[in-house]
């Protein structure tokens, strides 16, 4: 008996709800997918199994929207052992021999390395669960960067089981991390609950939610958490609509480097949305089109 027809004879059970969605799963339906897990959830709001059947849905969803949860062009092998060797001051020779490197940084950096290493097979086998445990141990000595990094490990399902709640718990540690030190990987953490929360990622959808992370963010020099907040004003999503608020932030976003923000100003500019004179002038459309790209 097929899922359609287990629906028909019993519309209140959810299990025929949930067989439904997983064939929408497989033909990566994503959108048929979650309205059907909705009201597998509706039906079963107690299920783990169907919250972490919709999280993974609209994780899936989200990597085709405007509005991602994690890079949809990761950095190649190659770029991140660049960058490690550039942030870290490193040469090749050191990154590559264990015991040299441990000679060169100290331990919580020298963990966090060898998580990127294994993460990314440079110089050793490709291995996320070994990845994890060095994560961890430069997370312990209080690396938020490294906390962020195990929280997107779980949320990827790269090398390991997709673990949403675990995700957001290493997320929230690294969102909370004081900054007196280092605030590398904290606005990393703060961007992507906002992100979580408007998707409703292993949380419930909670657009005002959204907005706060998004705001920590952007005090901590977010430029994505700009262009997103700034969206949130735009549409009145979790809180009031401003069109004013909406151009500060896509402006703050747009001088920072974020592309989106980029388009979204120009178009502010086009329309005349957030300006002073809300009327449309030559002025505004040749503001816009310094960021129109």
């Amino acid at each position: 008996m097929d899922a359609e027809k287990v629906m028909e004879l019993w519309p209140s059970w959810w299990k025929g709800y949930y067989r439904l969605a997983r064939v929408y799963i497989f033909q990566e339906e994503w959108s048929e997918a979650e309205k059907t897990l909705d009201t597998a959830v509706f039906l079963n709001s107690e299920s783990k199994l169907i919250r972490d059947e919709l999280s993974y849905v609209r994780y899936k969803a989200s990597l085709i929207s405007d509005n991602f949860v994690t890079d949809p062009f990761p950095e190649s092998t190659e770029m991140v052992k660049k960058e490690l060797c550039k942030v870290y001051d490193l040469s090749e020779e050191e990154l590559k021999d264990p015991e040299k490197l441990a000679q060169s940084l100290p331990e919580i950096f020298v963990n966090f390395i060898k998580g990127h290493q294994f993460q990314h097979g440079i110089y050793v086998p490709e291995d996320s669960k070994k990845a994890v445990e060095f994560y961890k141990n430069s997370a312990n000595l209080g690396n938020a960067e490294a906390m962020f990094e195990i929280g997107k490990l779980y949320l990827e399902g790269k090398g390991l089981k997709h673990d949403f709640d675990e995700a957001i718990k290493w997320f929230l540690q690294a969102a909370n991390s004081p900054t007196t030190q280092n605030i590398d990987g904290i606005p990393d953490a703060q961007h992507i609950l906002g992100v979580l929360y408007f998707h409703g990622i292993g949380v419930n959808k909670n657009y005002r939610k959204a907005a706060e992370w998004y705001k920590k963010a952007v005090q901590n020099g977010s430029e994505e958490s700009a262009n997103n907040l700034g969206d949130l004003y735009l549409q009145g999503l979790g809180g009031e609509q401003s069109y004013m608020k909406a151009l500060c932030y896509f402006k703050f976003g747009a001088e920072n480097g974020s592309t989106g923000a980029m388009i979204n100003l120009a178009n502010c500019y086009f329309m005349a949305e957030g300006t002073e004179s809300n009327e449309i002038t030559q002025e505004y459309f040749d503001e816009g089109q310094l960021f129109d790209i």
